[in-house]
């Protein structure tokens, strides 16, 4: 268990004025102005090994203030306007694990997610309509290994992002890859593989005062 005081200060980009017309229909811009985001963290760690397996769980309560995020507004025009911007702050319920079995020399697997809720204050929500929600990251990676000449990993991840005004959602990642070693181990061939059954997608939704913005992407690998 343990007990930490951080601070997050912004790095160049938040804090660069610059604005940014590359997407005329979405302005951007840092803030000279943000402040440093101070925060309490309470952590929980514990964990079990065995053999050729483990499995570890972490639960965290963090209590952040002046958090700074890029806040993205509807001007009078119709195009809408991304600034780096403080606000009052939030209470994250965060809950993590990370675990691997070792079937024998030829197969092992680990796997690993992390979740966490974000909480805005009373004000954020009805004045600025910020919304509650929670971000996700799962990882699973396998390695298959045959006579220390032919190898196979396979990693696939999925993904969920929140932020106040809204959700990042992605679809699951895959990357396999396959390996031989020829010639007396003097000749490597590899076979890598991304998304080779689900093609990437992301779906992000953006709510502020007086709009709702929905985009949806695609990439073909």
């Amino acid at each position: 268990m343990s007990y930490r005081r951080t601070i997050r200060r912004p790095g160049i980009n938040e804090l660069n004025p610059t604005r940014d017309f590359s997407d005329p229909y979405n302005i951007r811009s840092g803030n000279p102005g943000l402040l440093a985001s101070p925060a309490h963290n309470f952590d929980f760690v514990a964990g079990r090994s065995r053999g050729g397996f483990y499995v570890n769980l972490g639960i965290g309560y963090n209590v952040v203030e002046d958090i700074f995020n890029p806040i993205r507004e509807l001007l009078p025009n119709g195009t809408t306007e991304t600034i780096w911007q403080n606000i009052s702050g939030r209470k994250e319920y965060e809950m993590s694990t990370w675990s691997g079995y070792t079937f024998s020399r030829k197969l092992r697997v680990n796997a690993s997610a992390s979740y966490r809720y974000n909480k805005y204050s009373d004000y954020d929500k009805q004045v600025r309509k910020y919304r509650d929600g929670g971000s996700l990251t799962s990882n699973l990676n396998s390695v298959v290994t045959i006579k220390d000449l032919y190898s196979a990993t396979g990693s696939f991840t999925y993904n969920l992002f929140a932020n106040p005004q809204g959700t990042v959602r992605s679809s699951v990642s895959m990357n396999i890859a396959l390996q031989a070693k020829l010639l007396q181990k003097k000749l490597t061939l590899t076979l890598n593989m991304i998304d080779p059954l689900i093609q990437q997608q992301n779906h992000t939704f953006t709510y502020g005062t007086n709009f709702a913005l929905e985009n949806f992407s695609t990439t073909q690998t």
